[in-house]
């Protein structure tokens, strides 16, 4: 279809608006102009094109003079273009308008948006270490590259986002300038590098492993799921080969296949099937601790298609199963089974789930680790750091860099958002001493909370000065800040923050809580995923408007620790202090709110006229 061939459509592709305008500040004008017969708004930023869709041509028609005669100080003028209303793809109208064929236009390379299949990988150890092959001191290269490029990230949101100019934040000019390569590299605040793994192999404290079919085999193994589903070609393979696991998981794993392979035969329980939901067998949870000798194991299995009988006899049966190998493991290696447990989750999702019941058939459901001179009891769905003797690392500098520079007369207040077991937060409070007044850790898994307090009176912590509270960050933050940092404190105590979150990050009402707590002077986040600290980050350093209250924060230094060695992910701290007041052009804001406000009042106004006319 050429320009010409194309039916007229309702849609008018206006030029002239500013970057960053938003759908909101197009939807403002059409409004003050008069045109109501507006379906749609698109608009994307920073780009000055939009697309307004009305509800039929001759609407559209109508409103074209009066889109093209307005104009304000920021649009000088509009420009309505015809936007046909094509049949074809993007592509296939772009090369017909070039007088090109369909056939040539589907010949040319992929555009760099167009999604690339990847290759299948070919063996385990690309989907559970693809770093195995590299050396060491390259995966550490490659890791702080990463970091950079993530800091680097953050200094580009701050100085593109709507008003947020590099002179409102003056300590925004004070980022460090280097050379490599003959380009500028542009840096936010200081990179120290990646902390290397004192253990490369067999670091793993907790592994899951997933059951089900191995293609080549057609045998139900318990393993690592090797390739995806929508590329036809998933398989489980063995887990025997991995590096990154240690031996007790791998017997375990062995001793869980024999199991399901008889169950199997005998009584035909089949694998979960993601495509019907059927099927018993879901995943296997191995937990240990290579310094106190202890591991819990935990099946998960989806129990809707067995009676009680069924499931008594299948308890029996593991726990019979389970207790016989953990008597070899106990002669060999010297290490002792704790418990056994049966999770139950009859859900669609095959990812861990802890709200999930758990049914402790053998011993207890926990086990106890130590680190940093502490010992923690952990719980089968109670998240901790999955490398010990690299957390110790990670652990150790959250602490240096909670107490560096602080008055050496205040006492310091701790508050510990995503907290787990309490591991992060005891172990500062062990480095401060005496010096600490109050720990208040969050925690959203009550499992892991009844952990946190018991782990406090396990390592000798007074009960008046530790507090941990269950429920969602976001909704016990509120609380914490009011009860235990506002009444509570002194004005002459520090207060720092411990972020610790998911993958995914904070609740962004997180961010804002600690923003307008004026009493908070230092975040430590610790994230295993840089990017979404990134995110987080902005939030907390951005200039203050409507949506961030309260005076921000600005990054002083990060660090990376390898958690993983031979996968591409690093845990990551930054170190976030609260800007000073001679370190924020207030008057520049002041201007630039005014502004704001003036054309909110302005459009209020047009709007009251048209009523009234």
């Amino acid at each position: 279809q050429t320009l010409a061939e194309c039916p007229v459509s309702e849609t008018w592709k206006i030029k002239g608006f500013p970057e960053y305008y938003k759908i909101g500040h197009v939807k403002n004008i059409l409004t003050v102009l008069g045109i109501d017969s507006v379906i749609d708004v698109f608009k994307k930023t920073p780009n000055t094109n939009c697309y307004v869709r009305f509800k039929s041509v001759e609407d559209k028609q109508s409103a074209k003079d009066i889109i093209n005669a307005y104009s304000d100080k920021k649009i000088k003028r509009l420009n309505c273009i015809e936007c046909p209303n094509r049949t074809g793809s993007k592509k296939q109208n772009a090369s017909a308008d070039n007088g090109k064929s369909a056939r040539n236009a589907s010949s040319q390379p992929p555009s760099k948006k167009a999604k690339i299949m990847k290759k299948p990988p070919s063996s385990i150890h690309e989907v559970v270490t693809p770093l195995f092959e590299m050396s060491y001191a390259e995966q550490l290269n490659l890791k702080r590259q990463k970091i950079c490029k993530d800091v680097g990230a953050l200094r580009r949101k701050l100085t593109n986002a709507r008003f947020n100019n590099i002179s409102a934040l003056r300590w925004l000019n004070a980022f460090e300038i280097e050379k490599r390569g003959g380009k500028k590299l542009q840096r936010l605040c200081t990179v120290l590098g990646v902390v290397a793994s004192p253990c490369l192999e067999a670091y793993r404290n907790k592994v899951s492993f997933t059951i089900g079919y191995n293609q080549h085999s057609h045998q139900l193994t318990v393993g690592f799921q090797l390739g995806r589903f929508e590329h036809g070609a998933a398989s489980i393979e063995s887990c025997q080969q991995c590096i990154n696991i240690d031996a007790v998981s791998k017997r375990m794993a062995a001793c869980t296949q024999e199991f399901v392979c008889a169950q199997h035969a005998q009584h035909q329980y089949d694998c979960y099937d993601k495509a019907t939901h059927g099927g018993v067998w879901r995943t296997l949870v191995v937990r240990s601790s290579q310094r106190t000798r202890q591991y819990v194991v935990m099946l998960q299995i989806q129990r809707q298609f067995l009676d009680d009988a069924q499931y008594t006899r299948l308890k029996r049966d593991f726990t019979a199963c389970v207790c016989a190998e953990s008597e070899r493991i106990s002669a060999d290696l010297g290490c002792v089974l704790q418990g056994i447990s049966i999770q139950v989750n009859d859900t669609v999702s095959t990812a861990d789930n802890n709200a999930c019941a758990s049914d402790t058939i053998y011993g207890t459901g926990h086990y106890y680790e130590e680190m940093c001179g502490l010992k923690f009891r952990v719980s089968n769905t109670a998240f901790f750091q999955i490398n010990t003797v690299s957390a110790e690392r990670l652990y150790q500098t959250a602490a240096n860099w909670a107490m560096s520079g602080v008055d050496e007369h205040a006492r310091i207040v701790l508050l510990d958002v995503c907290c787990g077991t309490g591991t992060i937060g005891l172990c500062v409070a062990k480095h401060i001493g005496a010096r600490l007044r109050t720990l208040i850790g969050l925690e959203l898994i009550e499992e892991a909370v009844k952990d946190a307090i018991v782990n406090a009176q396990l390592n000798g912590f007074d009960a008046k000065s530790t507090h941990f509270i269950a429920g969602r960050a976001e909704e016990t933050l509120p609380h914490a800040l009011d009860e235990y940092v506002q009444r509570n404190t002194n004005e002459r105590d520090y207060v720092v923050a411990i972020l610790d979150p998911p993958r995914c990050g904070v609740h962004k009402d997180i961010c804002k809580l600690i923003r307008m707590q004026p009493r908070i002077q230092r975040v430590i986040y610790v994230s295993c995923n840089s990017s979404s600290c990134i995110n987080d980050a902005f939030r907390l350093c951005s200039t203050p408007s409507k949506k961030n209250v309260g005076t921000p924060f600005k990054p002083m230094r990060g660090i990376g620790v390898d958690l993983f060695p031979h996968t591409e992910h690093v845990e990551m701290i930054m170190h976030l202090e609260r800007c000073r007041q001679d370190e924020i052009d207030w008057q520049k804001l002041s201007i630039q709110a005014k502004e704001s406000h003036r054309k909110h009042l302005y459009t209020l106004q047009q709007l009251n006229r048209e009523q009234e006319d």
